[in-house]
Formats: structure tokens, C-alpha cells, sequence
């Protein structure tokens, strides 16, 4: 899917196709986000899910990584919290930042 950028930015004019994975919403804890994007630590409360923890988050990560290198795949995004991203729809953890 690509979608073109056409945009004027401090009197500069930037056009650009951008590429990406169209996906479903992802349902992250609002508030833990917003709270996070503010300096306040992540809630690792704000879910009661078993993985919706610090150990959870990281067996997240070393099992995407793996899944990433058996199937040839090389992502430049550093797998931080806020690269993935709790769902507590689908109570599961995405990797949905992807340079």
C-alpha cells in the first residue's frame, strides 16, 4: 500500500510516496500511552494479561526477533516500548513501528 505525501513544511514542499502494511487498529492502553509519552513509566498494570508484563514484553521481542532472522526479514526499528505495542483487544503484544 502506498500513500503519496504532498506537503509544505517551514516554506519547503515535500512530495513523497510512503510505503506500509495496512493493519487493523491496534487497542493500546490509552492512558498508560499517553502517561508514557509524558515521562511517567509505562503501567504495567493498566492490563491484568499474564503478558502484558515486563518478562512478557521481552519473550515478545526475542520471539519476533528469531521469527525476523528464520525467515530472512531485517527491520531497523530497535523494539522499544512504543516500537511494540500492547493490544487489550487481542491481548497480545505487535511490533507496529517499522523503519
Amino acid at each position: 500500500m502506498s500513500v503519496k505525501i504532498d506537503l509544505e513544511y517551514k516554506g519547503k514542499k515535500h512530495k513523497a510516496d510512503a510505503y506500509g502494511i495496512k493493519t487493523q487498529h491496534v487497542d493500546a492502553p490509552e492512558k498508560a500511552w499517553v502517561d508514557y509519552a509524558r515521562g511517567i513509566p509505562y503501567d504495567w498494570t493498566a492490563d491484568s494479561h499474564a503478558d502484558h508484563s515486563p518478562e512478557g514484553y521481552l519473550k515478545f521481542v526475542k520471539w519476533a526477533r528469531k521469527t525476523m532472522k528464520k525467515h530472512g526479514l531485517d527491520m531497523d526499528g530497535s523494539g522499544k516500548l512504543g516500537d511494540i505495542v500492547w493490544s487489550c483487544r487481542d491481548k497480545r503484544w505487535y511490533w507496529v513501528d517499522i523503519d
